[in-house]
C-alpha cells in the first residue's frame, strides 16, 4: 500500500468489502486493525502494524488497552490538566472520538482555544455519568425458533450464589464478609511464586491474577474472588440481589431485563473493581519488578499457543518436499514414463521443473501431455500452499520465483522465529496496560453467554425491529476535550470559542465557550466510546427561580439509528435528574425553535412538543440573554418541557 493511500483506506475501513482486507491481511492486518481499534490515523495503525509483525501478542493488547483508555479519559465530567494536548496520538485521538460535523463552523484548532472551564459547575451536585439504556421500556419477546440457555443461566448465577451463601450465614456483616474473602485470598496465594511481594488484600488478588496468566491458578477462584470483593466492597449483597429481582419482575419480559441486569454487573459494576485493584497493586515497586519475568512466560506461552494454532491450520508437517508428497510425483512420474524413482531422482525432477518453469508463474503448462499437466499441478498447488504457508508465518509477502520446495523447512522456521521473537523488548508501560486488559477478560465467557441471550430477543412491535437498542453515556461537563462536542453535533455555534473572537477582535469573554453560565452534557456511545452529540445548557437565576435551558443536539446519523421519541424522552429524563439534585425550577427551550435543536421535522422534535404541551407553560427572562455571539442568538422567550 502506498503511503499517500493509507489514509483513505483507514478512513474508509467500514466500507471496503472484508473479502479484500482478507487478501491482504498477512501483510498489512487491515481486518484486525478494524476489529480492535478502527481508527483513522496513520501513526497508531503503523505502532499496531509493528506489534503485529513482531508477533507480541501481549504488548500489542497492551498497546489497543492503552489507546482504549486514552479514547475513554476524552469524554468525562472531570477536570482536565492542560498537559492533555500533549498526549501521544492526541490530536489523531481528539478527532476519531469527536468526528467534526460543522466543518464550516469550526475546526480542531479552533475547539483546542477552549480553556478547561470546569470550576464554573463547582456549584452544581453532578453525577459522574447519567446513564440511558434505549433497551428499556422497549417490550422484548424471545425471536422464532429460539429458547433460553438454562444450563449457561445457571453457570453464570452459580458464583453469584456461592458468595451469597457464604456471606448470609455471617448476615451480610461487612467485617466478617471480608474476613470470609480474606481467607480464601490468603490459602491461595499462599501457593503462589513471590507470594511475600503481595502485601495488601488487592495487591493478593493482582498476585492471582499474574499466577493464572502464568498458568498457575484456576481461573474460576479469580472470579469467585473477584466477585465476593465486589460484594464486600461496593455492595450489599443482600439487597443487590433482592432489588434485582423485583426491579426486573416489574419489566415487560423479566428474563430479557434480567439479562441486562446480569450484564451490567459482570461487565460495569466488575471493571470498576478489576481497574481499581490494578491500579493499586501497580503502585508496588516490588510487584513492578516482577513483572518482567511474568511478561516474558506469558509471552512465550502465547508464542507456543500461536505457534501450535498455525502448525495445525496450515498443516506444516504435509508441505515442502515432504515423503508423502514425493510419493505422490513419483506415481504420477510413473504413469508417465513407466519407471520407478527414488525421493531423490523426484526432488531433482521437482527442482528442474521450478528452475525452469520461473516458479510456476503460468497456472497451466503449455504441454498437450496430460501426465506432463498433472505432475505440473500437483507441484504448483504444493508450491501455492507451502508458500502461503511460509508467508503466515513471516508475516509479509515474499517473492517464491527463486525458492525451491527442497529449500523450505517451515516447522524449523516456525521453532526460529519463535526463539527470535523471545527476545522482544518488555514495554513496562504496554504490560501494565495489558495486565489491565487481562483483568478485564476474566469474565469474557459469562459476558459471551449474556451476549448469546441477549442476541435471542427481538422487540415485539416490528417497527421497532430496524431502530438499534443503544446504550449512552451522558457526561455533564465544561472541560478542555469536551469543547470539541459542539462539532459533532453540527451546530452552528461550533465555532463561538476563544479563537475566533479574538480574530473577530472581539475579548475573549464575548465567546459562547467563556460565558460562565454556558456548559453541556455530552453523549456518548457505551460501546464504541464515541461522541454522538450533545445538549447544550445555559443556567440562570431570574425572578426566584432557577433555570435551565437545553438545545438538544444528538448527532444525526446516531439519531436516525434509535427511536428518535424514545432518545428525546431518555435525554430529558436525565436532565430531570440533574434539575432535581441541584434544586432547579425549570427545564426549559427557547421559542425560537432554530435554537432549540437542528434534528428538526421529525420524531425527535415531536417528542419535544410533546413535553411541551404536557408541561403546558410559558416563561420569559427578565431580559434577552446572550445564547451565542458567532452567530448571534438570544434568547427570552421559553417554552417550558419540565417543572419541579
Amino acid at each position: 500500500i502506498k503511503q499517500e493511500k493509507l489514509l483513505p483506506i483507514l478512513t474508509n475501513l467500514d466500507v471496503i468489502p472484508e473479502s479484500a482486507l482478507r487478501l491482504l491481511e498477512s501483510k498489512y492486518f487491515l481486518l484486525t486493525y478494524k476489529q480492535n481499534l478502527a481508527l483513522a490515523s496513520e501513526e497508531i495503525y503503523n505502532q499496531y502494524r509493528k506489534l503485529k509483525q513482531e508477533g507480541d501478542e501481549i504488548q500489542l493488547a497492551g498497546f489497543i488497552e492503552k489507546i482504549k483508555s486514552q479514547i475513554e479519559s476524552l469524554i468525562s465530567n472531570k477536570p482536565q490538566n492542560p498537559e492533555i494536548s500533549k498526549q501521544e496520538h492526541y490530536q489523531d485521538l481528539v478527532q476519531a472520538v469527536y468526528p467534526n460535523h460543522a466543518d464550516n463552523w469550526t475546526n480542531y484548532e479552533n475547539n483546542e482555544s477552549c480553556p478547561d472551564h470546569s470550576g464554573d459547575l463547582e456549584k452544581f451536585e453532578i453525577k459522574d455519568v447519567y446513564e440511558i439504556d434505549l433497551r428499556e421500556g422497549v417490550e422484548m419477546e424471545m425471536k422464532p425458533g429460539q429458547e433460553k440457555d438454562e444450563t449457561g443461566l445457571t453457570r453464570l448465577e452459580k458464583p453469584i450464589a456461592e458468595i451469597q451463601q457464604k456471606f448470609a450465614k455471617v448476615e451480610f456483616d461487612k467485617g466478617k464478609m471480608f474476613e470470609i474473602l480474606d481467607k480464601d485470598i490468603d490459602e491461595k496465594i499462599a501457593e503462589c511464586q513471590n507470594k511475600e511481594v503481595f502485601k495488601t488484600r488487592e495487591e493478593k488478588i493482582y498476585g492471582l491474577l499474574l499466577e493464572g496468566l502464568a498458568g498457575r491458578q484456576n481461573p474460576e477462584d479469580l472470579k469467585e474472588i473477584l466477585i465476593g470483593y465486589q460484594f464486600a466492597e461496593f455492595e450489599d449483597i443482600k439487597a443487590y440481589l433482592e432489588g434485582t429481582r423485583a426491579q426486573t419482575e416489574q419489566a415487560k419480559n423479566p428474563d430479557y431485563a434480567y439479562l441486562l441486569e446480569l450484564r451490567e454487573f459482570f461487565a460495569d459494576h466488575l471493571k470498576e473493581v478489576e481497574r481499581r485493584i490494578a491500579s493499586e497493586a501497580q503502585n508496588n515497586q516490588e510487584i513492578s519488578e516482577l513483572l518482567p519475568a511474568y511478561y516474558q512466560e506469558k509471552k512465550n506461552s502465547e508464542q507456543k499457543r500461536i505457534a501450535q494454532e498455525k502448525l495445525d491450520k496450515a498443516q506444516i508437517s504435509k508441505l515442502g518436499l515432504t515423503e508423502g508428497f514425493l510419493t505422490q510425483l513419483g506415481r504420477t512420474l510413473k504413469g508417465k514414463t513407466g519407471k520407478d524413482y527414488s525421493l531423490e531422482q523426484i526432488k531433482r525432477i521437482a527442482h528442474l521443473y521450478e528452475t525452469f518453469s520461473g516458479g510456476f508463474e503460468q497456472k497451466r503448462t503449455t504441454s498437450a501431455k496430460k501426465r506432463t499437466k498433472a505432475f505440473y499441478g500437483q507441484l504448483r498447488s504444493q508450491r501455492e500452499k507451502s508458500f502461503k504457508a511460509l508467508q503466515d508465518i513471516v508475516g509479509q509477502e515474499i517473492e517464491p520465483e527463486n525458492i525451491h520446495l527442497g529449500e523450505l523447512n517451515l516447522q524449523e522456521l516456525l521453532q526460529a522465529r519463535e526463539s527470535f521473537s523471545e527476545q522482544g523488548e518488555y514495554d513496562e508501560e504496554l504490560f501494565s496496560r495489558y495486565l489491565v486488559q487481562a483483568f478485564q477478560s476474566v469474565f469474557e465467557d459469562e459476558l459471551s453467554i449474556i451476549d448469546q441471550e441477549l442476541a435471542k430477543y427481538q422487540p415485539k412491535e416490528e417497527e421497532k425491529r430496524d431502530k438499534k437498542q443503544k446504550q449512552l453515556e451522558c457526561f455533564i461537563t465544561k472541560n478542555h476535550t469536551s469543547a470539541h462536542a459542539r462539532g459533532v453535533g453540527g451546530v452552528c455555534v461550533a465555532g463561538d470559542n476563544p479563537m475566533k473572537a479574538k480574530k473577530a477582535g472581539r475579548p475573549d469573554e464575548e465567546c459562547q465557550w467563556n460565558l460562565p453560565n454556558y456548559f453541556q452534557m455530552v453523549l456518548r456511545d457505551k460501546e464504541t466510546k464515541i461522541c454522538q452529540g450533545l445538549i447544550l445548557l445555559r443556567h440562570y437565576e431570574d425572578q426566584g427561580k432557577k433555570i435551565l435551558t437545553a438545545a438538544f443536539d444528538p448527532s444525526s446519523t446516531y439519531l436516525y439509528a434509535v427511536d428518535e421519541r424514545q432518545l428525546f424522552n431518555s435525554l430529558l429524563g436525565q436532565l430531570e435528574t440533574f434539575a432535581k439534585d441541584n434544586d432547579i425550577d425549570i427545564i426549559a427551550v427557547s421559542q425560537n425553535k432554530a435554537m432549540r435543536t437542528n434534528r428538526t421535522g421529525g420524531e425527535f422534535e415531536r417528542a419535544m412538543e410533546t413535553a411541551i404541551r404536557k408541561a403546558n407553560q410559558n416563561f420569559s427572562l427578565s431580559k434577552e440573554e446572550t445564547f451565542s455571539f458567532d452567530p448571534e442568538y438570544k434568547q427570552k422567550d421559553l417554552d417550558v418541557v419540565w417543572v419541579k
